[in-house]
């Protein structure tokens, strides 16, 4: 299980899209806010969509415990189902994207939810915009929480294919130097840095 996380517009739906080479059911791609649920995208012979009820009572399934973030939760969790042969092995879950403080008030325990998704992925990439480093109270707050997987998480700083090399210098400073907030050191993050394009 592969966890995607990040802020709106960060790229994770379109990184989703770019490995399987195809719209998943329900994408929505955009500059604003577009992915509002929870979306497991994974293998089915026909492209699918499965509602959250059903999904957590599919014993085939591994998400029955998600049953305990209760029905507010369960309207905003989906599986997505395709026909995709990099799927066979991986199911990627794709993530809203985070605002602020206020945004992910949707009744059930936001941050609760991405950590038992972080708890149980092999990976967890964390996408970061290089145009928008402004990172809200809810994202720290999550990076903050998933600091205790590093040797799970991969930072992505996408669209850097649309700075400058001096910019990306600057932009690659700053980012380091917010993320040393979390740290008494930075070098568990330099591991874990890669960029995509």
């Amino acid at each position: 299980m592969i966890l995607l996380i990040g802020q709106y517009s960060s790229g994770k739906s379109t990184f989703v899209k770019y490995l399987i080479d195809k719209d998943y059911p329900g994408i929505r791609i955009g500059p604003e806010p577009t992915t509002d649920k929870f979306v497991a995208v994974m293998y089915g012979e026909e492209n699918s969509i499965i509602p959250g009820n059903a999904l957590v009572n599919d014993d085939r399934k591994r998400f029955k415990p998600l049953t305990k973030f209760g029905g507010n939760f369960l309207n905003r969790f989906q599986a997505a189902q395709v026909n995709s042969t990099v799927l066979k092995g991986i199911t990627i879950i794709d993530t809203p994207g985070i605002l602020s403080d206020t945004n992910n008030s949707a009744g059930y325990d936001f941050k609760g939810v991405i950590e038992w998704f972080a708890q149980q992925s092999d990976r967890i990439f964390l996408f970061v915009d290089a145009h928008k480093l402004e990172l809200s109270g809810t994202f720290q707050k999550i990076i903050e929480m998933i600091r205790k997987y590093d040797d799970k998480l991969r930072i992505v700083l996408n669209k850097t294919d649309l700075v400058t090399e001096q910019e990306m210098i600057r932009i690659f400073g700053a980012l380091m130097w917010f993320l040393g907030k979390f740290s008494k050191s930075v070098n568990p993050f330099l591991s874990t840095f890669f960029f995509f394009l």
